[in-house]
């Protein structure tokens, strides 16, 4: 390898190894071969050097120090009790990036008048250690890979243990609940009572260990245990045999004790505005039920508003998470162009008094917004799941029309799971999508259970469903799509979505009802 320095003196060359007796050439009779002219910095000083591009670092960092360096002096100090200190010389970009030893420099993208720099450090000790047999060698892994059990640990498995014994609390309960309807007696006192303390005692219980030790994991698990056992005690104490109004004041129950326990406690957000919004709209659907709306009139026309939930869902987030909007017009919102005299003044006063967000604010409106999204979605995805399998009635009425509804709303959620970012909330959505076409079929295999045709056809086409979904997974995300065929996909979506209101129209009954009005 050949080195050329430009000094003051003129242009030396030098091989490897020390300067001493080193032979003098000019530059036109030295043997050029790929190279690059950069200036390199050590210790305080400039060196410019034409270095060869085609040799890995390390051998350049060599011949750099053989070039630039007197072979008497020593690059680091000696420690403090004499011995010579390990080190290693890395060459850098001037912002700092270091260039990979095993590379050469026209690898790197180093090119002609680049400043690099030479710096020498403390080199990185690795030690080996000796294992005397495979035991202690088993033992060190295993340490080093399985979690200990430390005190989060045991704090959590105590809170599910307690959420756990609620839960069989609550079912002995409704079970002694059954025994005593079956008995001939419409109500028990007492039952309703021992569910209302035990739901009081969980939520006082909750509130004094958040208040008086900081302890969110204990009070979480009592919180959500409490939205268990306050529907049982009010289903508990309707009295009358099982009934809608029964499913009427346990789900309200839910939905008030969610609600509170949404606006007053750190608990889950989440999860507790999914139990909030599904339970107050089980309880809407379970009204309705009792006031003798029937079952496939009242799904088809609930799968139609979730769906119309689920295309607004990202408003009624933003709103949810209360996303501090400007209170005057912008340059993206409305009244843009509208000649008012007055905007500029109220742009003025509400900037001056109000202020814009901080980077803090929008940070957690835009993660509250999120999760408030996947809670919104996971809500429509129960009643699409159950409308799929309430709405059909083989051999019924428009059984047919009902079908096609039910796989047109599925295809449609398929597709609409394009339109979210977050991956869970595409997950739900396509296992949504999935779940409603294999619950059509459950639907189809109970109405004909008699033979072994309906069950075999079914499972056949479940598996081809399950095939066909691994085979997309599989191609889709290392497939480049056109931009052509991806509008068109957009616009089937659009397509099957202005289907939804006829045929809901048509499954309701209302074309007939306007004909013979």
């Amino acid at each position: 390898m050949t080195l050329i320095e430009d000094n003051d003196l003129g242009t030396a060359a030098s091989e490897p190894g020390p300067r001493k007796g080193v032979a003098v050439r000019r530059r036109g009779q030295v043997r050029l071969a790929e190279q690059v002219r950069v200036a390199v910095i050590f210790s305080g000083r400039q060196h410019d050097l034409t270095l060869p591009a085609t040799v890995p670092v390390a051998t350049v960092v060599a011949g750099i120090l053989n070039t630039i360096c007197d072979p008497a002096d020593s690059l680091l100090d000696a420690s403090e009790d004499g011995r010579i200190t390990p080190g290693s010389v890395v060459l850098r970009r001037v912002n700092g990036q270091a260039l990979d030893r095993e590379e050469n420099l026209q690898a790197q993208g180093v090119i002609d008048g680049d400043l690099l720099r030479l710096e020498v450090g403390d080199a990185e000790v690795t030690l080996t250690p000796i294992i005397e047999n495979a035991s202690s060698a088993t033992a060190q892994i295993l340490s080093n890979h399985r979690q200990q059990i430390d005190e989060a640990v045991t704090v959590r498995f105590a809170a599910i243990t307690a959420a756990l014994g609620v839960v069989l609390t609550v079912g002995l309960l409704l079970n002694a609940w059954r025994i005593n309807l079956a008995a001939g007696h419409d109500v028990n006192l007492m039952l309703a009572a021992a569910a209302t303390v035990l739901t009081a005692t969980l939520l006082a219980t909750a509130t004094i260990v958040w208040w008086r030790h900081r302890e969110l994991t204990v009070a979480t698990s009592l919180w959500l245990s409490a939205l268990v056992s306050a529907p049982a005690a009010a289903v508990i104490g309707t009295p009358g045999q099982p009934s809608a109004w029964h499913a009427v004041f346990g789900f309200a129950t839910v939905t008030v004790v969610a609600s509170a326990l949404w606006a007053l406690t750190p608990a889950p957000r989440g999860v507790l505005a999914w139990t909030a919004i599904t339970g107050g709209c089980w309880a809407l659907i379970s009204v309705l039920r009792a006031l003798g709306v029937q079952w496939g009139y009242l799904w088809v026309a609930v799968m139609a508003i979730a769906l119309l939930v689920l295309k607004l869902s990202e408003g009624i987030a933003g709103r949810m998470a209360r996303l501090p909007m400007p209170e005057f017009p912008t340059v993206t919102g409305k009244n843009v162009f509208d000649p008012a005299d007055d905007i500029a003044a109220q742009a003025l006063e509400a900037a001056a008094t109000h202020g814009t967000p901080s980077m803090a604010q929008l940070t957690r409106a835009a993660i509250a917004a999120n999760m408030y999204l996947t809670a919104v979605v996971a809500c429509t995805a129960v009643f699409f799941v159950v409308g799929s399998a309430c709405t059909i009635t083989p051999g019924q009425g428009r059984w047919w029309l009902a079908t096609v509804y039910v796989l047109m709303l599925a295809t449609i959620l398929i597709l609409a799971a394009r339109a979210f970012a977050d991956r869970i909330q595409a997950i739900i959505l396509v296992a949504t999508g999935l779940s409603m076409m294999a619950a059509v079929g459950l639907t189809y295999v109970r109405a004909n259970g008699s033979g072994p045709g309906w069950s075999v056809a079914i499972a056949a086409a479940v598996l081809m469903l399950g095939v066909g979904a691994l085979v997309i997974a599989a191609v889709v995300p290392k497939h480049v799509f056109s931009p052509l065929f991806r509008k068109l996909v957009e616009w089937l979506e659009y397509v099957l979505i202005a289907l939804v209101p006829p045929l809901c129209w048509w499954l309701l009954n209302l074309y007939y009802l306007a004909r013979n009005r």
